[in-house]
């Protein structure tokens, strides 16, 4: 019984805890208001019952049951019908007032999950039971109630408890002691945008990081963050995708990598959007799947400049997908998620990032950094071949991802007496044979790239 676990349906957590709860454990799951505590419990219940075939009970003092209902349906999770399937019971307990109230919601609570055969069992909250019992009684309550009759069942259960903000800790502390899991969820302020944390503080009994890693909660319900594994994987492959402009071909020897991370750096009015565009339409007319994210400009932007080119978006469809994102409106987290189901719906063959550099100010110096390492080793990881742009002026000018990228392309801009020149370099790359390192570049009105080569 010790070995077995309960899985919780939420994978990304099932594998911070070693596959799930230990079953028949007691686990506290505390927070401040709005964490999330409700969403994680309820999927606890719900998975429960309709990923694994246990039952559950929910004992809810401070919910009604339609409001209960209501609000979870928005994370399509229907208890109405586990219920109707007589996998779930809910217990609505709002009109308790004193001990004599809860000692009758407790025992009801027992004979409920021993004659409905219920394997999970979720509290909302403990707040209420500390509330009316001192530390004594409380701690008698956990022991001998849940700790003892709900162990020998096999049935989980989750206390949740309220902590105040400003606060780390529950109001009496006993039930941290008692429990043998503690899972605490966190908010955190950054800028206008809040951040969500899970803390795994406790976990007796299995081997278990104790970390901090970040969640969001979605209309999916609740989605944690896994840390990074720590392992470096993926590489380039031999061969490689044209870009469609005939002089940058030759200066790489043919084009770029398959499953390689490039980067365009410049100034503002360089050209990157315009080469970035090249590359995506040659390729989209060659039948790869191409995914252009701008973080600078809108979709209906984008296909007036292709217009301005002589294509059409709506000629590329199921080719060629445009998006863009505001990154000052989500967190770092909520892109992330974001990112990678644009990937996972789109399966691009080549994804191109246009104006890292406006992803730069949202998240801010420090995160920026932790972030594109982080990503860029995911990315290869996986496979994907990705061009990435940002206003920059390198090498003066730190860009943070020079080290980990497979190819580098930098472009600077003169002044001279007819106005100014663009020049191309090949800082960086993985193909030995690159016959050209540097070109003048030239840009014609309807956008069309071509180099001068320099000596």
């Amino acid at each position: 019984m010790i070995n077995e676990r309960a899985r919780t349906g939420i994978f990304e957590l099932d594998k911070l805890i070693g596959g799930g709860f230990i079953r028949g454990s007691l686990i506290l799951l505390m927070g401040h208001p709005g964490a999330g505590k409700t969403t994680l419990a309820a999927s606890f219940i719900y998975y429960g019952a309709t990923l694994y075939d246990e039952k559950g009970v929910y004992l809810n003092f401070n919910e009604s049951k339609e409001d209960f209902y209501r609000y979870m349906s928005n994370f399509g999770m229907d208890f109405e019908k586990i219920e109707k399937d007589g996998k779930f019971k809910y217990m609505d307990a709002l009109a308790i007032i004193d001990q004599n109230d809860l000692d009758d919601v407790i025992k009801m609570l027992i004979e409920n999950v021993i004659n409905y055969g219920a394997k999970r069992v979720v509290i909302d909250s403990i707040s209420t039971i500390t509330d009316l019992l001192s530390p004594e009684k409380t701690r008698a309550l956990l022991s001998n109630t849940f700790n003892k009759i709900f162990r020998k069942l096999g049935v989980t259960t989750i206390l949740i408890s309220d902590v105040p903000y400003g606060e780390t800790r529950t109001r009496q502390g006993v039930e941290e002691f008692v429990t043998d899991t503690i899972l605490a969820l966190h908010i955190k302020q950054k800028g206008h945008l809040y951040e969500r944390f899970l803390e795994i503080r406790k976990m007796r009994g299995a081997d278990a990081k104790l970390i901090m890693t970040p969640y969001i909660i979605s209309n999916e319900g609740f989605r944690i963050i896994l840390p990074p594994s720590g392992n470096i994987t993926g590489a380039y492959s031999e061969e490689k995708f044209e870009t469609g402009i005939r002089d940058l071909d030759l200066m790489l020897n043919g084009g770029i990598n398959k499953s390689s991370i490039i980067g365009i750096v410049g100034p503002t009015g360089a050209g990157k959007s315009l080469i970035l565009l090249n590359i995506a339409v040659h390729n989209a007319k060659r039948d790869k799947r191409v995914l252009y994210l701008s973080f600078s400009e809108s979709e209906r932007q984008l296909e007036q400049k292709l217009e301005q080119m002589g294509h059409r978006a709506e000629d590329y469809k199921g080719k060629l997908f445009l998006k863009s994102l505001n990154p000052f409106t989500l967190s770092k987290h909520e892109m992330l998620l974001y990112f990678r189901q644009l990937l996972l719906d789109i399966k691009p063959d080549l994804y191109i990032i246009d104006g890292l550099e406006r992803f730069r100010w949202a998240l801010g110096e420090i995160d920026f950094i932790d972030y594109v390492q982080r990503r860029v080793d995911e990315l290869k990881g996986n496979g994907y071949t990705t061009i990435v742009s940002m206003n920059a002026n390198y090498p003066e000018e730190r860009i943070y991802f020079d080290n980990i990228v497979d190819i580098l392309i930098v472009i600077k801009i003169k002044p001279n007496e007819k106005g100014l020149s663009r020049y191309l370099f090949i800082f960086k790359s993985t193909d030995t044979h690159v016959t050209k390192s540097a070109g003048k570049l030239v840009i014609s009105e309807k956008g069309d790239i071509g180099l001068d080569f320099l000596d």
